[in-house]
């Protein structure tokens, strides 16, 4: 994870025990090309820094509930270059592999791919709050960014 990141997540984090639980959501993005070995590593490296600047986490009957929710499905004017490397197909391959060692953890798994694979979304990678609520081509363009 980039300094900039851990740094940010670090100052984001109570050092002191709450009186309501924290709940931590790790949206996985496409920024690795869904490799799975980086995925756990990522994983692994924001649980440690949660933990290590929150060990009440490991207190007996501490609650630590965390969620992992992977990328959306690809729309249809996903760019052909990342077709092979982030198209349905590695999408829902990613979650099959990733969502039993992420139960393993202990943590709640919602792989996003079967939800939105029927969703259309402007640019073909990002399905918005809006495209849920409305129509994508309400705000759809022809360009992708």
């Amino acid at each position: 994870m980039a300094e900039e990141n851990i740094k940010f997540l670090k100052e984001g984090l109570e050092h002191k025990k709450q009186t309501r639980p924290h709940v931590f959501i790790m949206g996985h993005g496409l920024w690795n090309d869904l490799d799975k070995e980086k995925t756990y590593a990522w994983v692994e490296q924001v649980e440690d820094i949660l933990t290590d600047h929150m060990p009440y986490l490991h207190e007996p009957g501490a609650l630590f509930p965390r969620l992992f929710m992977t990328p959306s499905a690809a729309g249809e004017k996903k760019p052909e270059i990342f077709v092979a490397r982030q198209g349905n197909i590695a999408l829902s391959k990613f979650e099959h592999a990733v969502g039993p060692w992420i139960k393993n953890r202990d943590m709640d798994f919602l792989g996003t791919y079967n939800m939105t694979i029927q969703t259309n979304n402007a640019d073909g990678t990002y399905v918005s709050y809006m495209c849920v609520r409305k129509t994508c081509t309400d705000m759809s363009t022809d360009t992708v960014e």
